[in-house]
């Protein structure tokens, strides 16, 4: 499969992707102006995907290079490799390693001089998180939406900020700002040539997911929803869910609708929350205009474990895994009963029916 423009870079069930980003235009002077006066303490450097590149403008021309995150790199022309190769038939495995290879050399190459240049300038310590599609391990750091975090151990324990190159209102930006609430974010945009520190908002969404969580512990009857079928990891991820539901003595079917949308979760008046089960860039649906709430796996995750809240929001199911440091441990044993905040009614958690399926 061939994707061009921006992906989610989720690891993908069996199919080969060939990734073709779009190339923004980037100002290495310009971004080094902006961000200089702002950067103030070790960062991880993430960027959106279509400044997978980093032109210079001098003596440029641009190869298509397929591969696990590959762009269209603009590179200088003794840069230019022999990439006619990687399009043939391939042994993933024996593949894999051989373009990650490839890939960290090419993206070092066009990123690292920004990064040195502003170690240099500002005395900052700034870590690259390179693009990829796979999932990490503890050595090498964790791989969160489609970036790899260069800092050995669970994510929670990361003491960096971050630098961002692309715009605010960007997926993948907004993901990293759940995700990392407390941290120090800063952001430049190459469009507009400008840095500057960004927040969640007065938590205003982490006070809605607080809210729907609730209404997840409240609801009897849990609807899965499938919204992407390529992903790795699902019959995994539905397993552990399923075996979360039942647990807490609820109800849950898994509905096979495609894209989730309003007028199809009609067709389900008696499911009282659905969880979207889709990629890292879709899975966090706002539910305002649908009859019943839209969670996602770790918040559902949250909800039928009464001994943990949510301070932050994963929206990579892979990372919620049992065995996966942001798992929540399934609870053992019964509860005495809850409280919901949300109608003052008492709840009782305890053993539940098997569940059913049903396919549309």
């Amino acid at each position: 499969m061939v994707h061009y423009g921006d992906a989610c870079l989720s690891l993908s069930d069996g199919i080969p992707v060939f990734y073709a980003f779009q190339d923004a235009e980037f100002d290495e002077e310009e971004a080094i102006a902006a961000i200089m006066p702002l950067l103030v303490s070790p960062s991880i450097l993430i960027y959106h995907t279509s400044l997978a590149h980093v032109a210079d403008g001098k003596g440029c021309r641009t190869a298509d290079v397929a591969g696990d995150v590959y762009s269209s790199f603009k590179m200088r022309e003794e840069d230019v490799q022999d990439v006619e190769g990687l399009f043939q038939p391939f042994s993933q495995e024996r593949d894999r390693n051989a373009r990650s290879t490839n890939q960290e050399r090419l993206h070092s190459r066009v990123i690292r001089r920004l990064i040195d240049r502003l170690q240099k300038e500002t005395g900052v310590v700034i870590l690259h998180s390179p693009l990829v599609d796979r999932i990490g391990n503890e050595s090498n750091g964790q791989v969160l939406y489609g970036r790899r975090i260069p800092v050995p151990g669970p994510l929670s324990a990361i003491p960096h900020s971050f630098l961002y190159l692309g715009a605010e209102d960007d997926v993948v930006l907004r993901n990293f700002l759940l995700t990392f609430p407390h941290k120090d974010f800063l952001v430049y945009n190459p469009k507009v040539k400008k840095a500057k520190c960004v927040s969640i908002s007065d938590d205003k969404v982490l006070k809605r997911r607080h809210y729907l969580i609730e209404k997840a512990r409240d609801a009897k009857v849990i609807g899965f929803v499938i919204n992407s079928l390529n992903i790795a990891w699902i019959p995994d991820i539905l397993k552990h869910l399923r075996n979360l539901v039942k647990l807490a003595g609820k109800k849950s079917y898994v509905i096979s609708i495609g894209k989730m949308n309003e007028a199809k979760v009609l067709n389900f008046p008696e499911v009282d929350v659905f969880v979207a089960i889709a990629c890292m860039q879709s899975s966090l649906i706002d539910s305002r205009d649908f009859m019943h709430p839209v969670i996602t796996p770790h918040e559902l995750e949250i909800a039928m474990n009464p001994d943990y809240y949510l301070d932050h929001l994963i929206l990579d199911f892979n990372q919620v895994l049992p065995g996966r440091d942001e798992s929540i441990p399934v609870p053992h044993g019964s509860f005495s009963g809850d409280v919901s905040l949300v109608d003052n009614r008492i709840r009782r958690v305890g053993e539940g029916p098997m569940m059913e399926v049903w396919d549309v």
